[in-house]
């Protein structure tokens, strides 16, 4: 049996590593563990368990629980026509979906605010976007500005994909139609550009999205 001895305000704990009957002792020191060397481990040890102290797991990307995702994790792929989705992300530093929020207010003969926040309205731009000769999303917006589309020819639906929550079928997403706007084209030397805004309209379906086949499956 080792014992434990904590610093502090901890209490004392055991654990039975290994089938010995002579005890040993084992200092926890604020997060530092000093074990004695010679302490032989048993076969088969489950090494995420340190006394009663569980390890985070870790998921398939290597990050630990309550560590900062990457931003890599969180995907956004758009509709390019046909059902095609591109993945967002070349060329961009950020994609950073905008939040305004309709907010009413109403003060009382007492003096007191309430506040209301009765809907959102969400958009995020696209910027730089570079042409690619190829590309679905590229043919698309080239096509909005050949045709000077309007309405519902600049329809669109844009996939969230969290990759740090899989499913049976793919990842954890939530779909939400959208709109493109295109603000301009043309751009300097570095390349054809065509950066564009996507404004959400709140009509969501959540599901999952397979990223090999670029397919979304609604739950």
């Amino acid at each position: 049996m080792f014992k434990f001895r904590f610093d502090g305000l901890f209490e004392k704990q055991s654990v039975i590593l290994s089938e010995q009957s002579e005890s040993k002792d084992l200092v926890i020191c604020g997060d530092r563990k000093m074990v004695d060397p010679s302490t032989p481990l048993r076969s088969g040890r489950d090494d995420s368990i340190v006394g009663n102290l569980k390890l985070p797991d870790k998921s398939e990307f290597g990050k630990e629980n309550n560590m900062k995702i990457e931003r890599k994790y969180m995907a956004h792929y758009i509709e390019a026509g046909d059902g095609t989705y591109v993945r967002l992300g070349d060329d961009l530093e950020e994609y950073t979906p905008e939040l305004s929020a309709t907010v009413e207010k109403t003060k009382n003969i007492l003096g007191q605010t309430s506040v209301a926040i009765v809907g959102y309205e969400k958009s995020a731009a696209v910027e730089p976007y570079y042409a690619k000769a190829g590309d679905p999303l590229f043919e698309k917006l080239q096509a909005i500005l050949d045709g000077d589309l309007v309405l519902d020819d600049l329809k669109t639906a844009v996939v969230e994909v969290k990759l740090w929550q899989e499913q049976e079928g793919g990842f954890a997403a939530v779909k939400e139609q959208a709109y493109i706007e295109i603000t301009s084209y043309g751009g300097d030397t570095t390349g054809y550009q065509i950066p564009f805004v996507v404004h959400y309209t709140g009509i969501k379906e959540t599901g999952t999205f397979n990223v090999e086949t670029k397919t979304f499956t609604k739950q």
